[in-house]
Formats: C-alpha cells, structure tokens, sequence
C-alpha cells in the first residue's frame, strides 16, 4: 500500500510539473511578444494584413486570411502576436487531444492525457523560434497543418460523427493550407489520400466531403478577395511569374527533394540524451531503491528549474544548443519508441500495432516535411520550425500497448522534456531575434509602431532609428496613407512605421538576381496617378539597394524628377547588417497631372 501510494504521488508531481512548466512557458512567449520587430519579414505581414487589397499579384494569401484580426485589434502589433501565439497552443493541445482520444486502449486515464497534452503543445511555438512573431504565412501554414491533423486523426475515429465531423475539418485545414502556401496544400493532399489508400479506408465518399468543402471555401474566397474566380486565377499566375523573376531558387522541379540530414557532434550527443532520458528517468522513478527513486525525481524537476531560470533571466548568455534544435523532437519520438520496446520485451507487455494506426503515425511524421515542402531552404531545417508533430506519432505507439499497461508517467516525462527543450530552442531565438542588435531581454525602450497605441520594447539603437525617420517624414509633410516606393530592398518595416502605402509589393524586396526586374514588373500594374504622387525611400550604396533606373518604368528619374527632403541613419542591426547605413526621403517635384502624363507615355512608348 505503501509503495502505491508513493507512486501516486510522483506521478502527481510530474503532472504537476507539467503543468507548471507549460503554462510559464506560454505565459513568458505571450509576455515577450511585445519585445522586438524585425523590419524586413514583420514589415511585409504587417503590410500585407493592414491592406491586402492593393496588391493584385500573390502566390500566399495569408494578409487577406489576417486583414480581420488586424482590424479586430486595431493594428496592435503585440496583440496580434499575443493571439498568434495562443491559438497555435491552443491547435496543437487539441490536436494532442485528438490523438489521445482516437488512440485510446484504455492505458492512459484523460486527466493525465490533458495534462500531459498541454507540456506537448508546447512544442508548437517553436514555429516563432526565430523570434518572428507577427501573424505571417509561416504561422497560418502551421495553423493550416494543425487543423489538417485533427481533421485527419478524428476521421479515423470508429464514431461515426467523428469521423463526419473530421472529413469537414479537413477540408477546412486543406482550405487554409492553399490560402497559406499552395504547394504544402499540394503535398498534404497527395499525403492524406496515400494514408487512406494505405491503411485501406480511400473511399469515394471520403474523398468528396473535404474536397467539397475546401473548393466551395475557395470559391467564396476568390469571389471575396477578386470578385471572380478567373481574376483570383491571374492573381496566383502573376504572383508565380513575380516568384520567377526575383530568381530566389523556387522551381516546380526543385520541389520533390530530400535534403541532407546533418548534426555536428555536440549534436549527436544531445539528441542521444534526448532519446534515452525520459526512459532512463521512468525506470530510476519505478525503481524499489529509494535512492535511484530520489535521483529519477530531482532529473524530472531540473527541466522545470531551466525554465525557471530561463524566464527570469534579464541579461543575455551563450545558447547551449546547436544550429537546428527543432530537430532534437525526432529523438523524443525515439525516446518513445524505445519505451514501447522495453515494456514489450522487458515487461512482456503486448504490443498491438494496427496498419490503421501505423498508417496514422507515418502520415503524422511526414506532416512537417509538408511544412517545408516548396521553400528554398533545407527541408530539415524548415521542417523543424514545425517539429512538434516529430512528437505525435511516438503517442500513436505508446497507446498501442496492451489494456491494463500505464504508460502515463513516461508521458509525462515526455511532456516535461518537451517544455524544457521548447524553452531551450526558444531562448535561443531570444538571445539571436531575427534581423535584430541584441537579445531581447535587453530591450527598454517602449515606442509606438504603426497604430495609435501599438507599442512594443525595442532597443535604443532601432527606436532612435524609428524616431529619425519619423521626425524626418513629418518634418517633409508626409501624410499617412500617401503612396512610397522603397528602393532601399530591406525597409517595408519603415514604411509601415510612417503610415505610407507601399507601392507595387507590400516588401519590394531586393538584394536578389532578379530584384531589379521584379520591381520593373509590379510597378506596372500601379496606376499612373499613384506613381505620380508617389515619395521614394532610397539607401545609397545600400546591400539591398534596388537602382533608379527603376523608375523609369513610369518615366521618372530619381535626379531630375524628385527632391531630398529628409535622410537618417539606419540602426545597426536592422535588415541583419551591424554596419549603420544613411536612408533618404524623397518627394515628387513634378506636378502630379504631369508626372502621371509620362508615366502613360513611358508605358506606350510615345514621346511625351
């Protein structure tokens, strides 16, 4: 009785751990969402969602898919993130759920499975690990992906409305995986129909529903966002041959790949630890010696000191892991896949794994390589921005132990393991934000970016910078909402910060073979009288700087046809160069009736 009773309690410590560990965790993401911005990428989602109307030409259509959050929340950048934040936990712990439940033997009782659930979601944020926060397409690509899961794992559900309801959330998550990034949605289609023509459920009716339900929600979208449907169609074929131009390495035949696959030592030694922990730790608490039980205790509880220490650590510190941390979740898979061999072969538990179930698993731990499908970057370094779903299918394979077998203190483990390893990756991206001078805990500044009252904690150097640039617009009399076009390739994030509307692409991004003709291209389809009145920011000798001679698309010269009205010094560390660089505002002398004059001439080749 004794011993019974002592198990209940180490078993309600580690829940308890879990719970505490988790929720610090997330309460310290939702608190440091305020802190920093990157001006490059973050400059584009916030453009892209204030007004995703005004650009005609888009492969991803998340600012359309956020445009209602940012009007909701008033444009406050750090409520936007806030939720951001939350409802990517809140997808990824039911998503847990969804698996727990579908895949219950009857093993693990619900109260552990939540908690247990809420230290696994976790993983989840680690899509933000770059410290790129802002609702963007990466972020509703994962949204997308989530909801998929839950779809997928609940149609596989022996209930039938279950399953009716799993068929429409899938076709719900395939929606907003093509609104996100087309060719995931191409790689999650082609996935979910090889699952079920494997674990042999492809039936008809199946594939019907959700096909049904994404193309009507389609349709409704490209009527919404276009008007028509053929509109929407020239809108992703343009946004494609604007992909092409810029020459950034996205190609149809580059798409089917497996990239390498590669640690370095200290590496290797991490994700080993990571694989045997969490058994070595349920072994030492299940052991009658009282002094392996107090060693397997203190190893449960260290993680929860690291995250401990981690949230109240105010200076900054060397990360303790290596280049692509997210790939450590692939050995907490291990870890449970080694658990399920030592209570089968150890403990001569049955191990009962259904092709159903084993079909579930596989699909569930290709689901990031869907993440990643389409980038130009290793798929193994991308894919683990997405690294949590690497933890489901090691569920899958624990609730495939025999009825009376209790694995949910090895759960627990995981889940405490989880939160730490979250805390680690994510700390890193702390200490190295984005584009950015320092880490984050050093920020004191508060100032206000974009919309009335949307304040965030930057650094001194960036809001000096953001102050410089907006001292020097409203010095020149720039209105908001008044047409900029930024020739500097790296700024969308200050054009957003001085209310201008950014003409031709929401980031005119440069520094790429093609940027120059991409730029060429997009201003084309601006109207004459918007590039008439249009103000320019430019970076001299700049290392993203897009040339004058762009202008000469609506017959203007830099030179001749506009006047420097304002210049400042760029922060160190903005556009990820730790070399400051002068930015210049300049504003149209031409009249406007005249400056849209040979902007219809230039494009008809007449002489003016």
């Amino acid at each position: 009785m004794n011993s019974t009773y002592e198990s209940k309690k180490i078993d309600s410590l580690l829940l308890l751990l879990v719970a505490i560990s988790s929720v610090a965790t997330l309460a310290w993401m939702l608190n440091y969402s305020r802190y920093g911005i990157d001006f490059t990428d973050e400059g584009l989602y916030l453009i892209w969602a204030a007004n995703p109307h005004q650009y005609d030409a888009s492969v991803t259509q998340f600012g359309f898919i956020h445009h209602p959050l940012y009007l909701f929340l008033n444009g406050n950048i750090a409520h936007m993130r806030q939720f951001n934040v939350g409802i990517t936990f809140g997808l990824a712990f039911l998503l847990c759920l969804a698996v727990f439940e579908v895949t219950r033997s009857g093993n693990i009782p619900r109260f552990s499975s939540v908690v247990s659930s809420l230290g696994l979601a976790t993983a989840s944020l680690v899509v933000f690990s770059l410290w790129l926060v802002t609702p963007s397409y990466n972020s509703l690509n994962l949204h997308a992906l989530l909801i998929s899961a839950v779809g997928i794992v609940w149609s596989s559900s022996s209930t039938s409305r279950l399953r009716f309801a799993g068929l429409i959330v899938l076709g719900i998550g395939g929606w907003l995986s093509f609104m996100a990034k087309p060719s995931t949605a191409m790689a999650l289609g082609m996935l979910v129909v090889i699952y079920w023509a494997t674990n042999g459920k492809l039936r008809l009716k199946d594939l019907v529903l959700p096909i049904a339900v994404a193309g009507a929600l389609l349709l409704l979208t490209a009527w919404v966002i276009d008007g028509s449907v053929l509109k929407f169609k020239d809108r992703i074929s343009t946004g494609l041959e604007v992909a092409r131009l810029l020459g950034g390495g996205h190609s149809i035949e580059k798409l089917f790949r497996l990239d390498e696959f590669s640690l370095n030592d200290f590496e290797h030694h991490l994700f080993a630890v990571a694989a045997v922990m969490p058994l070595t730790v349920a072994l030492a608490l299940g052991s009658a010696k009282t002094p392996l039980r107090l060693m397997g205790i203190f190893a449960c509880t260290l993680p929860v000191f690291y995250v401990g220490v981690v949230i109240s650590e105010t200076g900054s510190h060397a990360s303790p892991l290596g280049s692509n941390p997210g790939l450590l979740f692939l050995s907490l898979s291990i870890a449970s896949a080694l658990y399920v061999a030592f209570a089968a072969l150890a403990r001569q538990h049955t191990f009962r794994l259904s092709p159903d179930r084993l079909a579930l698993a596989l699909l569930l731990l290709t689901l990031p390589y869907c993440y990643a499908f389409g980038t130009n970057g290793n798929y193994w370094w991308s894919g683990a921005f997405a690294g949590f779903f690497w933890l489901l299918p090691g569920l899958v394979l624990v609730n495939s132990l025999e009825v009376g077998h209790d694995p949910s203190r090895f759960v627990a483990l995981l889940a405490i393991t989880t939160t730490a390893l979250t805390m680690l990756i994510l700390d890193m991206g702390m200490q190295t934000p984005y584009r950015q001078p320092q880490p984050l805990t050093l920020n004191d500044q508060v100032v206000e970016v974009g919309q009335r009252g949307s304040n965030l904690v930057l650094s001194e150097s960036y809001v000096n910078y953001l102050q410089a640039a907006k001292g020097s617009a409203g010095t020149a009399g720039l209105a908001p909402g008044t047409p900029m076009i930024d020739l500097s390739g790296q700024s969308p994030g200050i054009l957003y910060a001085l209310g201008a509307e950014s003409l031709g692409q929401a980031w005119m991004i440069g520094g790429y073979p093609g940027s120059a003709n991409l730029a060429s291209f997009v201003l084309k389809a601006v109207p004459c009288e918007k590039l008439g009145a249009a103000w320019i920011l430019a970076e001299p000798d700049g290392p993203r700087s897009l040339p004058g001679a762009v202008l000469a698309t609506f017959g203007a010269s830099l030179a001749t046809d506009y006047v420097q009205v304002g210049s400042w010094a760029t922060a160190a560390g903005a556009g990820g160069y730790t070399q400051p660089r002068e930015q210049t505002l300049w504003k149209p002398a031409r009249d406007k009736g005249l400056a849209a004059a040979a902007c219809r001439a230039a494009r008809t080749g007449t002489a003016q």
